[in-house]
């Protein structure tokens, strides 16, 4: 039955000699070896690397499944075999070769030999000892990942080199041979997130970029992205360079790209009057040419400020201090103080607070938050922090999650006044969650208060309640049986069991765009909406009509409208095309997922684009869309 088996070693041998080996066929062999399994969908591991500490190589290649004859025939024990001419013959070397990788016992060996001066012999009981302590530090402590993700860690790197090269000429071959069949739905990998369609380039991860400027048959992976000789391309963007000098700069988090024609920030645009000759990064925070000093996304021209320092305290940014003979910033903002005579006296960071002063006298400057906030400049007063408000649980969905189990939880004890006090302080919003209605009208029956418990009820139809159905079946609503506008609203409902939207919720979620409410509290609102409640093609009125158009205008957009939502939609009139593009797009991106593609995602795009009658074709919608 076959397990788990191991071929394994341990020789010493100077860096020189170990050198030496790297340069020989062997080495190839081996790199070729282990270039074919890394994306195999197999559990083996393997580790090769040199231990300078220990002046030896350590090998041991771990495969999930395997037998006598495969281990005798294996490529690791002929490389291994063949790296103990470049051992040192005076020290032991081992080789071993186990059917059992996991317990390693002597009686599981295959293979097993200790070389000594060129000295084959078994290994002693005591080496033996000491090689499976090796075999767990070097081994066992490094297995813990995927193999394919550790490769860099536990291969030696001229080895990880030699299999990175044999990828990339695969890769090459694979591409050329397979640019002719490309097309929307069957793209080709080229190389990280780009793709060729048939047509053009295309970039998929973090946004959808379509570079049709590119040549793709000489479009080839670079260190900072990849280059068809003519545009340098970083992250989905393209810019028209000297592409033999193009190079990435980058210190810390701070990123500059340069050519002899041109220097550029993160996003490939061009920084004007940048020297490319002179430019240097300095570090994280600055960089400089023979005219300017970069920093903080500003240009600053050198002869406005004369020798400058920076006074870097805390993490963000916006707080290092620019400090110039002719003027001072404070990240992005030049403060109006007497540059030549200012001094920073103290540094309190609360959380930021800067106490200095110039030939005016004293100064602090303060922020109420450290990152993206203005800087105040005050003199002759103390800082004051304004309170800024708590969010307004008006418009809370959850608020009213806790409301109505506050609710449940006073019916069971029989607290209904103190219950009904809760809601009707609030019951203009209570349509935020319609759970309510269910439960107040309990509270109202339970108070003997049938008429406004049936309201409560047609307020649950009106705006929504996704289980009205349990209501004709409360034993705490049976008070209202015979109620003639309740038995109307059950035989409504009985012909109409789906929550459909009415005038009363779509004027109500109308009236929130007049509402002070944070963006957070109101997409909550709105995606929970579209979740339970849905919105017909066609209403009986006029007024209901004008309505959905309304709601249409201000929600179903490519902010509330995502593909779950979509699908029940995308046959309807008043769908924008904004959306379909939008729903087209994330659908495209989803489709592609580290070098592979969904067919039928694609062909879903497809569907999107004849269903919604998009203008343009499939590959128009990519082109359409901002390269950066």
């Amino acid at each position: 039955m076959s397990q788990p088996v191991a071929v394994f070693g341990r020789l010493p041998m100077g860096e020189p000699s170990y050198k030496d080996f790297l340069k020989t066929p062997e080495a190839d062999r081996l790199a070729a070896f282990i270039y074919a399994e890394v994306d195999q969908p197999v559990r083996n591991f393997y580790v090769f690397r040199y231990l300078k500490k220990e002046g030896a190589v350590f090998a041991f290649f771990y495969f999930n499944y395997g037998n006598r004859e495969s281990l005798v025939q294996s490529e690791p024990l002929d490389v291994l075999k063949g790296l103990t001419r470049f051992a040192d013959p005076q020290k032991e070397a081992y080789i071993v070769a186990t059917l059992d990788a996991l317990n390693l016992g002597k009686e599981d060996n295959v293979v097993a030999y200790q070389i000594h001066q060129g000295v084959t012999k078994d290994i002693p009981e005591e080496d033996w000892t000491a090689l499976l302590k090796d075999v767990k530090k070097q081994f066992f402590a490094k297995t813990v990942g995927d193999f394919a993700g550790e490769l860099d860690r536990v291969v030696d790197p001229v080895i990880v080199r030699k299999c990175k090269a044999l990828a990339e000429e695969k890769r090459k071959a694979t591409v050329a041979q397979n640019l002719h069949l490309a097309s929307f739905t069957e793209p080709v990998h080229l190389f990280e997130n780009y793709y060729y369609n048939g047509r053009f380039v295309y970039y998929t991860y973090g946004r959808v970029s379509a570079l049709d400027m590119l040549d793709v048959k000489n479009f080839k992976q670079t260190p900072y992205g990849g280059t068809d000789g003519v545009y340098a391309v970083v992250d989905g963007r393209a810019v028209r360079t000297d592409t033999a000098t193009f190079k990435k700069m980058q210190k810390g988090e701070a990123i500059f790209y340069k050519s002899t024609t041109g220097v550029y920030d993160p996003q490939l645009n061009r920084l004007d009057n940048a020297d490319p000759a002179s430019f240097r990064l300095v570090d994280e925070n600055h960089a400089t040419d023979n005219g300017h000093v970069y920093f903080n996304d500003l240009a600053i021209e050198k002869e406005t400020l004369g020798n400058f320092s920076l006074f870097i305290k805390g993490y963000y940014w916006d707080n290092i201090v620019l400090q110039g003979e002719k003027a001072i910033y404070v990240g992005k903002e030049k403060i109006p103080v007497d540059a030549a005579t200012w001094r920073i006296v103290d540094y309190h960071n609360d959380p930021f607070v800067l106490t200095a002063e110039d030939k005016d006298g004293p100064m602090t400057l303060y922020k109420e938050r450290p990152y993206k906030e203005p800087v105040q400049l005050l003199r002759n007063q103390q800082p004051v922090k304004r309170m800024t408000p708590q969010p307004d649980e008006r418009y809370d969905y959850f608020h009213y999650v806790r409301l109505n189990n506050f609710l449940a939880d006073c019916f069971e004890k029989k607290q209904y006044r103190e219950g009904l006090d809760a809601y009707e302080a609030v019951q203009d919003l209570a349509w935020i969650n319609p759970h309510l209605f269910h439960h107040a009208a309990c509270l109202y029956a339970a108070m003997g208060e049938t008429d406004k418990a049936v309201k409560e009820v047609r307020k649950a139809i009106l705006y929504g309640y996704e289980e009205t159905a349990r209501i004709w079946e409360d034993e705490d609503l049976k008070t209202l049986k015979g109620h003639e506008k309740f038995e109307k609203l059950h035989r409504y409902h009985q012909e109409n069991p789906l929550p459909v939207a009415h005038t009363e919720l779509m004027e109500a979620m109308l009236e929130l765009q007049e509402a002070d409410i944070k963006d957070n509290l109101l997409h909550t609102i709105i995606v929970n909406i579209l979740n339970r409640v849905y919105f017909p093609e066609v209403g009986e009125t006029e007024k209901y009509r004008a309505l959905l158009e309304k709601v249409f205008a201000a929600y179903f957009t490519p902010r509330y409208i995502k593909e779950k939502i979509y699908l029940l939609y995308r046959d309807h009139s008043l769908l924008s095309p904004e959306v379909h593009n939008e729903v087209f797009l994330s659908v495209f991106k989803d489709a592609h997922f580290n070098g592979r593609t969904q067919k039928a995602k694609l062909e879903e795009c497809l569907d999107i684009a004849k269903r919604a009658a998009l203008p343009g074709d499939p590959y128009q919608r990519l082109t359409g869309t901002p390269l950066v």
